[in-house]
């Protein structure tokens, strides 16, 4: 684990690819990598200020973004870059917004209980 500590964003992200069967490979690179953000990092130490759990639960969300961020552009945005790009008119807001719904609501699973 190390190892992966020291991976670049883009070497963490091919790993993160090719780790597709691990899934906690998967959410410790990704948490690795927001947490080279300064920006995020700040914003979970407020949000931790309080309550752990309260940052943990953000952390988590913000985990899901970042991975669907790598996904959807390769790499090439991350959580901090992301705001930039919707802020210039690069990225619609609305469009990225539905996309992660679209997608974290796919990978939700239904339990369905017969009555």
């Amino acid at each position: 684990m190390i190892k992966n500590a020291i991976l670049s964003d883009t070497e963490a992200s091919v790993t993160r690819k090719q780790n597709t069967t691990d899934t906690n490979i998967t959410v410790s690179l990704t948490r690795i990598q927001i947490s080279k953000q300064p920006k995020v990092t700040s914003f979970m130490n407020v949000m931790g200020r309080n309550s752990l759990k309260t940052k943990k639960i953000y952390e988590t969300g913000l985990v899901h973004f970042q991975d669907f961020l790598n996904d959807k552009y390769n790499g090439t945005h991350s959580l901090e870059t992301i705001v930039e790009a919707i802020s210039k008119n690069q990225v619609d807001p609305y469009a990225l917004i539905d996309d992660f719904i679209s997608l974290e609501n796919s990978n939700t699973r239904v339990v369905r209980v017969k009555k």
